[in-house]
C-alpha cells in the first residue's frame, strides 16, 4: 500500500472539496452557519453532486467538468480500493490512461518515451499535478467571476438608487421653475405676451446653466 501517495490524494481531495463547497455557498448566497448540504455533515452532497451543480448552473464548461470528475475517479480508486498503490493501476481501472496524459502533450510525449515502469509512473504522477493545478485555476477564475458579478451588482444597485434620487431632484426643480416662472411673470404685468416672454427667458437662461452643470455626468437631459 503506498500511503505517502494515498495521503497526497486525500490532502488535495479534501482542499479542492472544501474549495467547491465554499464556491456554491457564495454562488447560493448560503449563510446558516449549520449548513446541510455543504458543510461537513453526513447529509452533505458528494464531490461529483457539487461539481454537478457548477455545471448545471453554467458555471464551468463541458471540459472543466470532465477535469473535475477524472479527478473524482482517480481519487475514489486511491480512498476506497485497496489495491491501489500506483497511477497506472489506478488509470488501468478506470480506463482513463489517455484522459490523464491529454492534459499536457509534453508530459504524454515523455511517458510515450518512457521505457521502464517507475518513469512512467513519475510522468503519470507530473500529470497528476498539473491536473490539480487546472482545477486550481478553475476555481480561482469561478470566484474571480462571482466577484466581479457581485460588484457590477452592486454598483447598478447604487446606480439605481442614485438615478431615482437625480429624478426626484430635477423633477422637483421642474416644478419649483414653473412655480417661480409664473409668480413672476404675474407679478410684474398682467400682459400674456410679456408674461410669455418673461417665462422663455427664466427657460433660456435657466436650463442652460442646468444642462452646463449635469449633462457632463449624467448626459443628455429632456426638461419639460
Amino acid at each position: 500500500m503506498n500511503t505517502v501517495l494515498r495521503t497526497k490524494i486525500l490532502i488535495i481531495s479534501l482542499d479542492l472539496e472544501d474549495a467547491l463547497s465554499n464556491l456554491l455557498i457564495a454562488l447560493m448566497n448560503i449563510r446558516k452557519p449549520d449548513k446541510k448540504t455543504l458543510g461537513n455533515k453526513s447529509s452533505s452532497i458528494s464531490f461529483k453532486n457539487k461539481v454537478d451543480f457548477l455545471y448545471d448552473l453554467d458555471r464551468i464548461s463541458k471540459e472543466d467538468y470532465n477535469k473535475l470528475i477524472l479527478f473524482m475517479e482517480i481519487r475514489n480508486q486511491f480512498i476506497h480500493n485497496k489495491e491501489a498503490d500506483s497511477f497506472q493501476f489506478v488509470l488501468s481501472q478506470i480506463e482513463k490512461m489517455n484522459s490523464l496524459l491529454n492534459i499536457d502533450s509534453e508530459i504524454r510525449k515523455s511517458y510515450n518515451n518512457s521505457l521502464a515502469d517507475n518513469e512512467k509512473e513519475k510522468w503519470l504522477d507530473l500529470a497528476f499535478d498539473k491536473l490539480h493545478l487546472d482545477l486550481i485555476a478553475i476555481i480561482i477564475d469561478q470566484n474571480k467571476r462571482l466577484l466581479k458579478e457581485k460588484d457590477l451588482e452592486i454598483e447598478k444597485e447604487t446606480n439605481k438608487k442614485l438615478l431615482g434620487t437625480y429624478e426626484f431632484l430635477l423633477n422637483s426643480i421642474n416644478d419649483s421653475i414653473k412655480e417661480f416662472k409664473n409668480e413672476f411673470s404675474e407679478a410684474f404685468t398682467n400682459d400674456k405676451k410679456v408674461q410669455d416672454d418673461l417665462k422663455s427667458l427664466i427657460d433660456s437662461i435657466f436650463y442652460k446653466k442646468l444642462k452646463e452643470k449635469i449633462e457632463p455626468r449624467f448626459g443628455q437631459i429632456e426638461y419639460d
